[in-house]
C-alpha cells in the first residue's frame, strides 16, 4: 500500500492576469481587476531639479469592468472624465506599453495620460521597486498640472511595499523617525553612522525648533547620545538636523537634509537619486561627497 505524505501542497497565491491591452483600448478593464496600490508619485518642484520618482503616496486606484477609477480622474466609455468633462480617448503603443491619450489636448488647459505596464515589460521603476523590470502590473496616471505622476501596481504585498518604500517622509515630518533606522555609510570616505530605534527629548534649557530626535550609537565628548531631529517637507525633502542634546555646548546641532529616493535636492545634486540618503551640511560642501547611503 502506498502511503500518502502527510505534507499537504502548500497554495499558491494568486498571480495578476495579464494585461489585455486590446481589450483595454475597447473600455474593458477586466484584466486590470484586483488589487492596486499607490508605490511612488513625482512631480515638478519648479526649482530646476530633474522630476523623479519618490516611493510612496496614499491615491487610490479602483477597477470594475467598464471602469478604472484612479487620483483625479475616471475612464470610462472611451472616454476620460475629470473635473472639466469628458474628453475622448486615443491609444498609444510605446514597446510593450500602452498609453491612453485626451484626442483634445491641444485644446485643454490640464491634460491627461494613464500608461499601462504589463508585467516584465519596463524598467523604468527600479529605483522603487528594487527589480531590474516590473514584477507587478503598473499603472501610471500624468497630469501637465505640475507633471505630477501617480504610480500604481497590482498584487503588492505588506512586505513588498515596505522594501519599496524606505524612507517614510511623510511619517518623518510628523517626527516618526522609525524609517531612519539602520547602518548608513559614506561611499566616499567610508564614514558610517548607525540610527537606532530609541527617541530622545532636549532639555526645554535647550529651546530649539524640533526637541525631538532618534539616537545614534555614536556619543560626543560630553556622553550624550548624537541624534537625528526632522522638520517640515520642502520641495520633497526634509532639512533636519544633526548633533547631541548637549545643554553645555551653544551649537550642538548642525544642518542635515533626509532626501527620499527619486529626489533631487538641488540641480548641482550630483549624488545617487535612486537610493535614500543623509546628507550633512545638506550638501554645502558637496552633495555626492557628503552623502550617506543605507546599507542595512
Amino acid at each position: 500500500m502506498t502511503r500518502q505524505s502527510k505534507s499537504a501542497a502548500k497554495p499558491q497565491a494568486k498571480q495578476p492576469a495579464k494585461l489585455d491591452l486590446a481589450q483595454i483600448q475597447k473600455g474593458n478593464y477586466q484584466s486590470l481587476k484586483g488589487q492596486w496600490t499607490q508605490i511612488a508619485n513625482a512631480t515638478n518642484f519648479h526649482n530646476g531639479t530633474q522630476t523623479g520618482y519618490q516611493a510612496g503616496g496614499h491615491a487610490k486606484m479602483a477597477v470594475t469592468k467598464a471602469t478604472l477609477t484612479a487620483a483625479e480622474v475616471k475612464l470610462a466609455g472611451g472616454k476620460l472624465v475629470d473635473a472639466n468633462g469628458e474628453h475622448p480617448l486615443s491609444f498609444k503603443s510605446t514597446g510593450q506599453a500602452l498609453t491612453a491619450l485626451l484626442q483634445d489636448s491641444a485644446n485643454v488647459a490640464i491634460n491627461w495620460a494613464v500608461t499601462f505596464y504589463p508585467k516584465g515589460s519596463t524598467s523604468e521603476f527600479k529605483s522603487i521597486t528594487g527589480d531590474a523590470t516590473n514584477q507587478q502590473n503598473i499603472v501610471v496616471v500624468w497630469t501637465s498640472n505640475n507633471d505630477t505622476s501617480w504610480v500604481f501596481a497590482e498584487g503588492v504585498s505588506a512586505a513588498q511595499l515596505k522594501a519599496m518604500q524606505g524612507l517614510n517622509i511623510d511619517a518623518l515630518a510628523q517626527n516618526d523617525l522609525s524609517s531612519l533606522a539602520g547602518t548608513w555609510k559614506n561611499p566616499t570616505d567610508g564614514r558610517t553612522m548607525t540610527v537606532t530605534t530609541k527617541t530622545t527629548t532636549a532639555p526645554a534649557s535647550m529651546n530649539l525648533s524640533v526637541a525631538t530626535g532618534v539616537e545614534l550609537t555614536t556619543k560626543d565628548s560630553d556622553g550624550y547620545a548624537e541624534v537625528i531631529t526632522s522638520g517640515p517637507v520642502t520641495t520633497g525633502y526634509i532639512m533636519g538636523s544633526i548633533g547631541s542634546f548637549n545643554p553645555n555646548v551653544m551649537s550642538s546641532m548642525a544642518p542635515l537634509a533626509i532626501v527620499p529616493k527619486g529626489v533631487q535636492m538641488a540641480v548641482a545634486d550630483d549624488s545617487d537619486a535612486t537610493r535614500d540618503r543623509l546628507t550633512p551640511g545638506g550638501g554645502q560642501s558637496g552633495y555626492q561627497t557628503d552623502a550617506y547611503y543605507k546599507v542595512d
